[in-house]
């Protein structure tokens, strides 16, 4: 679920690029405690049309049922089309989904996603 998505420009002194910043909340729904999973982050709009992937590692713990805020930001380049309708597009416009690659679960089994 994506709770906010901004942007930050270039700050040279700051040291850092130009940004989308993201806020986005998992919802752990595997039945087990996660330690760990990786996957991509798809954003689409309305129509179910791709936007972006994003890939994603996220190395915190989630109870069974739990939820996990997670924020972060991605490199903004404001040549590539994708990366400027993410940017450009309201919120409320984009539907996000998660594609598991790989779970490490809480009890220590693993799950690979095809």
């Amino acid at each position: 679920m994506l709770n906010h998505k901004g942007y930050r420009g270039m700050d040279l002194d700051a040291g850092h690029t130009a940004q989308i910043t993201l806020n986005l909340a998992f919802h752990n729904q595997t039945g087990k405690g996660l330690r760990a999973f990786d996957g991509a982050v798809l954003f689409s709009d309305l129509l179910d049309n791709e936007i972006l992937r994003l890939r994603v590692e996220i190395n915190q713990r989630i109870a069974q049922g739990g939820l996990l805020e997670w924020k972060g930001a991605m490199e903004y380049n404001e040549f590539m089309e994708e990366h400027q309708r993410l940017r450009s597009e309201d919120s409320s416009n984009i539907r996000v989904r998660f594609i598991a690659r790989k779970v490490l679960f809480s009890d220590g089994t693993s799950k690979v996603y095809e």
